[in-house]
């Protein structure tokens, strides 16, 4: 995921307006994708859902579901702090 943030932040000044809200929201609210529905992140971002569709479309993604999940993975599977420790632990067993 933070390879597909460093992407939004290296081309958040070509997006268009509408695109620049929703990147930024998803720039300071990345856990948000993670959990929330499309509509409610559009909203969130004071957007409309199709917005949200575009700008994964901007980021080379199929559709929204396949973006989202890029956020999903990175809750999934922490990378340090106890719950990566816990995780580490489970995977040995």
């Amino acid at each position: 995921m933070s390879d597909l943030v460093n992407e939004i932040e290296e081309k958040f000044e070509e997006l268009s307006p509408q695109l620049q809200i929703a990147a930024r929201y998803i720039l300071d609210s990345p856990d948000d994708v993670a959990l929330y529905s499309m509509r409610e992140i559009a909203t969130r971002a004071q957007v409309k859902p199709a917005t949200m569709v575009r700008l994964a479309a901007r980021f080379g993604y199929e559709n929204y579901i396949t973006f989202r999940d890029t956020f999903r993975k990175r809750i999934a599977s922490p990378t340090s702090g106890y719950a990566a420790r816990a995780r580490q632990l489970q995977l040995r067993q």
